[in-house]
């Protein structure tokens, strides 16, 4: 049997869907509201769902395959992979980074690198 791993190349903040089952309202809800809602909702005993949406730039990777070649995404997200920079691989990590990333600035409210060119950048 083939094993596979789905390479998202696309994870941010604006792919993130959150789901409340318990509280359908919030679908109908202001935007100052749902950020009322979200800021006095118990993550830790409060049922909800999270998935990952924007499928469109993802690839399927085989297990015997040594990764992607092709850089796509988001510049801030890309990591700091000097094979990844030489585009010569792009495997699941690259999503681990950027998920690192989107943590970084859902606790800072920015991003961690800052840069006018794509030089600086990388």
């Amino acid at each position: 049997m083939w094993k596979q791993n789905i390479i998202h190349r696309d994870i941010k903040l604006a792919n993130i869907l959150l789901h409340f089952p318990e509280n359908r309202e919030i679908e109908h809800m202001s935007s100052d509201k749902k950020r009322a809602f979200l800021r006095n909702f118990d993550f830790g005993t409060g049922k909800f769902k999270v998935f990952i949406s924007d499928f469109g730039l993802s690839t399927v990777r085989m297990a015997n395959e040594t990764g992607q070649q092709s850089i796509c995404g988001n510049p801030f997200r890309i990591p700091p992979d000097p094979e990844l920079l030489k585009k010569r691989l792009y495997t699941y990590k690259a999503d681990m980074w950027a998920i690192g990333i989107m943590c970084f600035e859902m606790l800072m409210g920015e991003t961690p690198f800052h840069a006018t060119e794509m030089r600086d950048l990388i």
